[in-house]
């Protein structure tokens, strides 16, 4: 069994949507949308229907007054 999300991309995926949304709940828009980026890059890499879905969360996301980076390639989302 595996003892990381770095051994199951999807679970990974998963748990950066769920940082994200507590991260937006909390007003911090800049971190939401960053493990939301994060989580986007990781279901288009496994060609994962959820991309629709975090996209969405991303296009309804308030703009970053962070400096936060716009774009998220892996290893870096990863």
């Amino acid at each position: 069994m595996a003892e990381s999300g770095d051994d199951i991309p999807d679970e990974r995926a998963l748990s950066h949507i769920g940082l994200g949304d507590v991260h937006a709940a909390l007003g911090d828009h800049g971190q939401a949308a960053e493990h939301w980026r994060r989580a986007l890059a990781i279901y288009r890499r496994l060609g994962m229907p959820q991309a629709d879905a975090v996209a969405a969360k991303l296009a309804v996301s308030p703009p970053s007054t962070d400096g936060a980076s716009q774009d998220c390639a892996p290893p870096s989302c990863g």
